[in-house]
């Protein structure tokens, strides 16, 4: 059965644990796509949330932070009646990850962490979130935006060629509001560090890095596997930020690892 709301893409199959997908900044659900479609030819379930004010959801009300987007994640698996999911978050996503187990790690049966870090932001970094928001306050137009993230997610050759997912990647972030944009670089830039979670971890875990992303490096990625009980580094190559989009199947399989390894 497959559900499409404001906040999901769902498959549910009986038999096995699902896999939640956490999307990146400023995507949504639908970047998910090529794994989603991987997991249903394989029966499995899966889950892929929006965020909220991505994907057509509400924006959040107050104060945002890293925790409440991890709460809402908490709220659809209860919805879904889920109690015990495989986590896959790239970027913001393995941020949400991180804020979903410091809340409820009873519920993680496995974890892949893609194009992203366990530490805090520099100040340098919260500088460049805090510009960003100040930017959208004054102009909400997010064209040059969404054109400095092309350039970051993807490497030289998949914009020159103008490949298919860079268009894809490109009409999902022009799908995000100003609104959306500033309460999640808000939460990012506020989020705690999480390594002090990492040896908590007693779970197979896959950590996935790309040898061409300039914002969160291969060295990014070793530092947490070298902090993991159970940790596994994959470093896939010819791939910037959005590693999933610009090498699915190397993504898929380092998927598939995970997978037989939370089977084990």
């Amino acid at each position: 059965m497959i559900v499409v709301n404001e906040r999901t893409v769902v498959t549910v199959s009986p038999g096995n644990v699902p896999v939640v997908f956490l999307h990146a900044f400023p995507m949504n659900a639908a970047m998910w796509e090529p794994q989603m479609r991987y997991l249903q030819q394989q029966g499995r379930s899966y889950l892929a949330v929006n965020y909220p004010g991505f994907g057509g959801s509400k924006e959040l009300s107050g104060t945002p932070n890293i925790a409440r987007y991890a709460a809402r994640v908490e709220e659809v698996l209860y919805e879904m009646q889920i109690h015990k999911a495989i986590l896959v978050g790239l970027s913001m996503g393995g941020y949400v990850a991180l804020a979903f187990f410091r809340q409820a790690p009873e519920r993680v049966a496995g974890l892949l962490l893609a194009n992203t870090r366990a530490s805090a932001d520099s100040e340098e970094g919260r500088a460049n979130r805090f510009a960003m928001i100040e930017l959208l306050k004054r102009n909400p137009d997010t064209s040059d935006i969404v054109s400095s993230f092309l350039e970051k997610f993807f490497t030289a050759a998949a914009r020159e060629a103008h490949s298919a997912f860079v268009k894809k990647a490109e009409e999902i972030m022009r799908q995000a509001t100003a609104g959306a944009i500033i309460q999640a670089q808000q939460a990012m830039a506020t989020r705690p560090d999480s390594f002090d979670l990492l040896p908590r971890m007693h779970f197979p875990v896959v950590v996935v890095a790309a040898d061409q992303d300039t914002l969160t490096p291969v060295a990014d990625a070793e530092k947490m596997v070298a902090n993991l009980p159970q940790g596994e580094l994959v470093v896939i190559q010819n791939a910037a930020h959005l590693s999933n989009l610009e090498q699915e199947d190397d993504f898929n399989r380092a998927l598939q690892r995970l997978l037989e390894r939370v089977k084990a």
